[in-house]
């Protein structure tokens, strides 16, 4: 079987490196709006999903990704895309490191 997601769902997570590993994986993210930083991190709908913090929502979230696996392939792509935008990678940080 395929690695669909990345599930996140601590509560109050003060930054989430599961979910940065995922999106660098190309793995969308499945969180709870409870999760703090990790909201950041996961634009709901685009790179993953931020759901009620409950496990009924949460398992909703994971059988509709699994239905729909093409959708699911491109929230991954997206969410690596995401690290990008907000400037999430090495050559930031050595940047920001040495100025």
């Amino acid at each position: 079987a395929t690695c669909l997601a990345s599930g996140y769902v601590p509560f109050d997570e003060d930054y989430g490196y599961p979910t940065l590993e995922a999106a660098y994986a190309q793995k969308c993210t499945v969180t709870a709006r409870d999760s703090g930083g990790v909201g950041e991190l996961v634009a709901d709908g685009r790179t993953g999903y931020v759901v009620e913090p409950n496990p009924k929502a949460i398992a909703k979230v994971f059988d509709a990704l699994y239905r729909d696996q093409d959708s699911c392939a491109r929230m991954g792509r997206a969410a690596k895309d995401r690290m990008s935008e907000i400037g999430i990678n090495w050559p930031t940080v050595f940047q920001r490191l040495l100025s």
